[in-house]
């Protein structure tokens, strides 16, 4: 296999997990801390270095191209997919793909991830044309927008999956995507239980965003609205200050600024929301009113890492904001997981 934009190796992992043999025939990363991390896990392994100064790839049954989302993602630049721009770095797939068919290497199968904007109005048109020029180098290609919390994991993370193979070698005929399946885990069992202080904010820093009002938390801007994160271990009485539920179950922020929005606590607080690269992304409310940040093995857990992957990272010494960012840059291994297994199964 070769992974592109490999990150911390979800791929990997989720082709390990599913006990599918293959081989890491290269990655290519530029990311220093994420090559620490990525050597740490899974130990040495044949670098490309920058996609867009590789002649061609080794040559490998299976290409994953998670390109970077920064100019597609709503929290990101929204740039767009050019040359000039960070999300652009999937043109150079398409190179190398042309460089590849060329000399007879075509990988079997392919696979795409980014976030769900890329299958949203404004980018369809490139999506589509993309499909295209897959069909016309003999691909099958299929893809969805699978959210996280429906493969066993406690976060709200949509993210497309696109899965391709060569027509020549069966097309996709038999693929399907997997079904949903309850979560296999709590968010509160992914919790930490005694963190250490550093991770507590002051919520006066927070004056302008949350309020405490006759003990009841308020969210004054829709900005932050979907960044707070809950536990079922949250008091139940304080739980019911802080929210109001509707019958599905699905829990609202008390948001005063207007009558008829409310901001989402996602799976009456049992779903984390979306982790981002941002180690200021999230606030957690403990039992106390307490404030703080999620920990580097709270964002590695919730993406489906194991925590031995976590610790031999933090013992090569990447930093806690860089584990935290390696994390938010992730893919959900269990997605993952459960995808290879009906890809090559």
């Amino acid at each position: 296999m070769n992974e592109l934009f490999s990150g911390i190796g979800s791929q990997t992992k989720a082709l390990q997990r599913a006990s599918i043999s293959h081989i890491i025939t290269g990655i290519s990363e530029i990311d220093e801390p994420a090559i620490r991390s990525y050597t740490a896990i899974y130990g040495n392994t044949y670098n490309y270095g920058d996609i867009s100064k590789v002649d061609s790839l080794k040559q490998a049954d299976f290409w994953t191209y998670s390109f970077p989302c920064t100019d597609i993602s709503k929290d990101g630049k929204m740039e767009g997919i050019t040359e000039s721009t960070r999300s652009g770095l999937i043109l150079q797939v398409e190179r190398l793909l042309r460089v590849a068919q060329d000399k007879g290497e075509l990988p079997m199968y392919l696979m795409l991830e980014n976030v769900a904007t890329l299958a949203s109005k404004r980018f369809k048109g490139f999506l589509a044309g993309w499909i295209q020029f897959l069909s016309d180098l003999g691909y099958d290609t299929d893809y969805k927008v699978i959210n996280a919390s429906t493969q066993g994991i406690p976060q709200n993370r949509d993210r497309i999956i696109a899965v391709s193979k060569l027509r020549a070698g069966g097309g996709l005929h038999n693929f399907e995507f997997p079904q949903n399946i309850p979560l296999r885990v709590s968010l509160d069992e992914i919790m930490e239980k005694n963190v250490d202080d550093r991770y507590y904010v002051e919520l006066e820093k927070y004056k302008d965003i949350i309020s405490i009002v006759n003990g009841k938390v308020y969210i004054n801007q829709t900005s932050f609205i979907g960044k707070i994160v809950l536990t079922k271990s949250f008091n139940q009485q304080v739980l019911k200050d802080f929210i109001e539920m509707d019958p599905c179950g699905i829990c609202d922020v008390i948001y005063p600024t207007s009558k008829t929005r409310r901001g989402r606590i996602q799976g009456g607080g049992k779903i984390c929301p979306t982790l981002t690269a941002s180690v200021q992304g999230l606030l957690y409310f403990d039992e106390e009113y307490r404030a703080r940040q999620l920990t580097g093995l709270e964002n590695w857990r919730l993406m489906g890492f194991d925590d031995r992957d976590y610790f031999l990272a933090k013992e090569a010494g990447v930093s806690e904001a860089q584990l935290i960012k390696q994390a938010g840059n992730s893919i959900v291994v269990d997605v993952l997981e459960r995808v290879f297994i009906n890809l090559f199964k």
